[in-house]
């Protein structure tokens, strides 16, 4: 079933290839989103270690609602959807979103949380805040061709002791037609007993027409011992982006943050 939505989706693409290529930048999600974040759902998706880059909101260039929701399989008979929402607003240099998310939760509370960032003098600098996590991300030439960013997570546990950092490196290509992108990430646990060598290793293509984007991403786990889960397991996971940032935009994903995932936005 998947596959043959795949092709579907390919079979699209390339028929809407012929029209002339825009600049459609940082809608679509690609990599880790650390060096090239999504500006329509960098609050509440993210893939990595790290969240996606909180700069991400400053290529925001109208005010932004989007709806989210996804969904997979759980064998364990369990519910294994998720759904949120984010409104934001930015001018492409300045820019806030605030976002709710919940996942597997019926009558409980999910979370919120909230970025800001701005681009200036050619870097971008951004934060986002939840509860117990912070989030600080950093572009250089975040508007030009090559973007090299950074990020560091820190979520705090109910022991002090137990907190838990996150890093992220990434460097992108981007011209008007498409962007490579190629992301890493890293944990450090202060609890010397657990092990923190695991890196993910991402790297990621994004290709642009006038009213459709396609990207594909691929997941590789580095430094892993022998008795990893199965959730970490190498993985290719695509995006199909349709719409504009103009007036509106979906996205489609495969084995993203989920099975499927889809990120509904509206500019206005």
């Amino acid at each position: 079933m998947k596959q043959a939505i795949t092709m579907m989706i390919l079979n699209l693409t390339a028929t809407l290839a012929i029209a002339k290529g825009s600049r459609q930048e940082n809608l679509l999600s690609i990599s880790q989103g650390i060096s090239s974040p999504s500006m329509t759902s960098t609050v509440n998706y993210s893939n990595g270690f790290t969240r996606e880059n909180p700069v991400g909101v400053a290529y925001q260039t109208a005010a932004r609602l989007s709806l989210q929701y996804d969904s997979g399989d759980n064998d364990a008979s369990e519910k294994d959807d998720g759904h949120g929402g984010e409104f934001g607003i930015g001018n492409g240099r300045l820019g806030l979103a605030v976002g709710y998310y919940a996942r597997n939760c019926d009558d409980c509370e999910g979370d919120t949380a909230g970025s800001m960032g701005f681009i200036w003098g050619g870097s971008g600098l951004g934060v986002r805040v939840t509860e117990d996590s912070y989030t600080v991300g950093f572009i250089a030439g975040a508007k030009g061709r090559h973007r090299l960013g950074l990020a560091a997570d820190l979520y705090e546990t109910e022991d002090d002791e137990d907190n838990v950092i996150s890093y992220g490196v990434g460097y992108s290509y981007v011209e008007s037609k498409f962007t490579f992108s190629v992301d890493a990430s890293k944990l450090d646990y202060e609890d010397e007993a657990i092990d923190d060598d695991l890196i993910i290793l991402t790297p990621g293509i994004a290709i642009r027409f006038h009213m459709a984007a396609l990207s594909a991403s691929y997941d590789m786990y580095i430094n892993q011992d022998g008795d990893t889960d199965d959730s970490n397991e190498n993985d290719l996971w695509f995006g199909f982006g349709v719409g504009g940032s103009r007036d509106w935009h979906l996205a489609v994903y495969g084995d993203y943050v989920n099975e499927w995932s889809l990120s509904g936005s509206l500019f206005f």
